[in-house]
């Protein structure tokens, strides 16, 4: 995906930050240092069907970013943020860019499907 990004031109933007490869490895990261070894997919699992309030089984970018603060927390309310605020380290942009990357079928949003198929691409990533 990220070979993708960079071979087609995708990964440059105008957003600050740098590229989208950066912005997802970052965002990958972070899900990853969520979990113990050998937990990650139970730990996106339960925190994608916490983030996911209304049960249609999609996440817009709060939502998406919300999984980060339930997976650190254990549960609960995710870390949201409004206006400029950053949600989990990430501000408004960058969410909006992640939902755009992750989002598969281009609905806006992203599924568990999408989630864990951006999450395999970055599996042979360094914590």
């Amino acid at each position: 995906f990220v070979r993708f990004l960079s071979e087609t031109g995708v990964a440059e933007t105008g957003f600050p930050g740098g590229t989208d490869g950066d912005l997802a490895e970052r965002f990958a990261s972070a899900l990853r240092r969520q979990a113990a070894p050998g937990q990650l997919a139970r730990v996106l699992q339960e925190s994608f069907a916490r983030a996911d309030r209304s049960g249609d089984g999609r996440l817009d970018k709060t939502q998406l970013l919300g999984i980060l603060g339930q997976s650190l927390s254990g549960g609960g309310e995710p870390a949201m943020g409004g206006g400029g605020e950053r949600m989990n380290g990430f501000g408004a942009e960058e969410a909006a860019r992640l939902v755009g990357m992750l989002d598969e079928d281009r609905d806006g949003r992203v599924s568990y499907r999408e989630l864990v198929n951006f999450m395999l691409q970055h599996l042979d990533r360094q914590r």
